[in-house]
């Protein structure tokens, strides 16, 4: 056939590029699940995410069972995550010394020790950056939970974040005390895991089409906190503790996986 001038050829393209920006779109109407973060964190989020490293560190230890140096959860691995893994990598530099400086402060202001607080706060620090180096596939991706990879990888990161700092622990338990030994440094890596599986989703998974709808949520919200109430009071009954299970199944399949790793 007959061809068309380069001038027709490429105002074309001007105007494809126009309408699909990101490239074509071949989702349908399903959407993308859960779509990672656009843009990297400013100064201002990120001394937020340090202070809030710090409170809730504090809020930790305090909250520790009586008698344990290692708290059952640690939101702090999380908020170190969303701050490392967001940010471009030329910044770690800077913010990877900050992480031990507030992690350390938050042990402080719980009462721990100066020679736990800062061992704690080196090895929190490394085993982030790890973590962060593994979601951010060294610095050269943005973090995004797409599909089954983007989670395993999650995973994998929480996995191996945590078992470096058991490993820091076992050899920081020279210098300090940590009794019982093996109970801390498995409190430890749960506290670290389940921090960073539940909240680092809650930065970089963006709004979703929901099957629900608020009413539901509001409902489905207020039997969770009935039914682990219920469950999880002195001498409440062995029979319940399947309830919360169920209705976080209910969240999970009918809103999005912001919804369902808060409610955890």
């Amino acid at each position: 056939g007959e061809r068309l001038p380069v001038d027709v050829l490429r105002q074309m393209a001007v105007a494809r590029m126009a309408k699909f920006p990101h490239g074509a779109d071949v989702s349908g109407e399903t959407g993308v699940v859960t779509p990672h973060a656009d843009r990297p964190l400013g100064w201002a989020p990120s001394f937020a995410l340090l202070a809030g490293v710090v409170a809730v560190g504090a809020v930790a230890v305090r909250l520790a069972p009586d008698g344990r140096a290692v708290a059952t959860f640690w939101p702090a691995s999380g908020l170190g995550l969303i701050l490392l893994a967001l940010t471009p990598w030329r910044r770690w530099l800077a913010l990877v010394p900050l992480l031990v400086v507030t992690t350390s402060a938050g042990d402080l202001l719980g009462d721990r020790s100066i020679r736990l607080g800062f061992a704690h706060g080196v090895v929190e620090a490394v085993a982030l950056t790890i973590a962060a180096v593994l979601v951010t596939h060294g610095g050269r991706l943005r973090p995004r939970l797409h599909d089954q990879e983007d989670f395993v990888r999650l995973l994998g990161a929480a996995t191996v974040s945590g078992g470096l700092l058991v490993l820091g622990g076992l050899s920081a338990s020279r210098l300090i005390t940590l009794e019982p030994l093996g109970t801390s440094l498995a409190v430890a890596f749960a506290a670290h895991v389940t921090a960073v599986l539940l909240i680092f989703p809650l930065a970089v998974v963006q709004d979703n089409r929901w099957t629900g709808r608020w009413l539901e949520l509001f409902v489905q919200i207020l039997l969770l906190c009935a039914a682990s109430v219920l469950t999880f009071v002195p001498g409440a009954s062995s029979m319940l503790t399947f309830a919360p299970v169920l209705l976080l199944a209910w969240g999970a399949l009918r809103f999005d996986l912001r919804v369902a790793c808060a409610e955890l």
